[in-house]
């Protein structure tokens, strides 16, 4: 179970890294979309990042059966889940850089799609997070 938490982990810091540093370095290009991107950004990404890792640092660590069908199927759902969600969060940090739009009108046409992903990707994570492995027999 910790090692699945420990990989969740890992894809949203890593991912979260990469954008930040990315918005980093077009700020400090003198981009003037990124400000508005960087605080478009913040409340997409800090509450379920958050959670993870809150989850994967306080935790208590649960052996979990080497073979839980179960428990993998709901890591795995968190996974795809937590990739697709970073994927659109991306695709929309990406499309405010390469087009004529402002800033707030290319984000603002993601925000529906990002809250109800963001729901989901926060219900799938929650799922998975209080899973219990199946006891062996």
């Amino acid at each position: 179970m910790q090692h699945y938490r420990n990989r969740l982990a890992l894809v949203w810091l890593g991912w979260s890294g990469v954008l930040v540093l990315y918005l980093a370095w077009r700020l400090l290009a003198g981009d003037t979309a990124t400000g508005a991107t960087i605080t478009w950004l913040s409340p997409q990404i800090v509450p379920t990042l958050s959670l993870v890792c809150g989850v994967t640092a306080l935790a208590p660590s649960v052996t979990a059966a080497a073979q839980d069908s179960a428990l993998r199927a709901a890591y795995l759902r968190a996974l795809i889940v937590s990739i697709f969600y970073l994927l659109v969060v991306t695709l929309a940090t990406i499309a405010v850089m390469t087009t004529l739009a402002a800033a707030e009108d290319t984000l603002g046409s993601f925000g529906l799609l990002l809250g109800l992903l963001q729901g989901a990707t926060a219900a799938t994570l929650g799922i998975f997070f209080v899973k219990a492995p199946t006891p062996e027999r």
